[in-house]
């Protein structure tokens, strides 16, 4: 996000642990408001160029080692990962690792 690179060198099958097998990342991030423009915050540090200038969140994807950047889908929500699926997700991948 803007020149704050949130995963470098992410290899998604070494993620995920098999072909075929899904693989989701979770960020905290927060947007301020700092007077007539916001500013975006990952790991309480202001990202620089992470909202442009009509308050837009700017993701560059760039080609890593392994492959080129792949996204299905992004998924922005009010209040943190308990608004998601993050703790299913960790139940889920527990019960891989387990088999």
């Amino acid at each position: 996000m803007g020149n704050t690179a949130l995963i470098n060198g992410l290899d998604i099958l070494m993620r995920s642990g098999a072909k075929m097998l899904p693989h989701d990342e979770f960020f905290d991030i927060e947007i301020r408001e700092n007077g007539s423009k916001k500013e975006l915050y990952f790991q309480g540090s202001v990202v620089k160029g992470g909202i442009d200038r009509d308050n837009k969140l700017v993701l560059d994807f760039k080609r890593g080692s392994s492959d080129n950047p792949k996204v299905n889908a992004i998924l922005l929500v009010r209040g943190g990962k308990e608004n998601t699926h993050f703790e299913n997700w960790i139940a889920y991948k527990k019960t891989l690792i387990e088999i």
